[in-house]
Formats: structure tokens, sequence, C-alpha cells
């Protein structure tokens, strides 16, 4: 897993309010099995951030608090982290 410098400094503001579109790493598809975004998820998080995951696709993941309208998951955040090439997303 790479981040960035700069993503790296990110995690130490915990004020900064994170979003994650995209869940899956299949392009429009609803297959959640092993999600590679998973880590990327829980970075911010165990570093006490706020951070709110979106999927057009996936209904429910155990643990994962996942939202179906994407302007309420990128309302004001500071970071907006894309991972998936969704429909949706282009």
């Amino acid at each position: 897993m790479y981040l960035s410098e700069e993503s790296v400094t990110l995690l130490d503001n915990t004020e900064m309010l994170w979003s994650l579109p995209s869940w899956t790493f299949i392009n429009n598809s609803d297959d959640a099995r092993n999600p590679p975004s998973e880590p990327y998820r829980d970075l911010p998080v165990d570093a006490g951030c706020s951070l709110t995951v979106h999927d057009p696709h996936v209904l429910e993941y155990p643990g994962v608090g996942i939202s179906h309208e994407l302007s309420d998951v990128v309302r004001g955040d500071d970071v907006v982290a894309i991972l998936t090439g969704h429909d949706e997303y282009t």
C-alpha cells in the first residue's frame, strides 16, 4: 500500500473529514470480497479521523457503514479518495 507524504501528514489532523467513494475494486461491480480499499479506510479511522464510505453497488459490508448518496458523503470533506472507476465517478 502506498500513501503520499502529504496523505500521511493529513492523518495527523484528526479534525479532517475524509470520504472514500468506492469500496469494491472492480468497476461497476457489487463484489466486495476482500476489498483493497479496506486498509485505506482503516488508516484515517485508526488515526482518529472521521471517514464516510460510498459505493453505489454495495448494499452493506460487515463493520462498515456504506452510504448510497454520494452528495452526502463528499459534502464539506477535506480529503476525498476515489479508488474505483465506477461510472458514477466520471
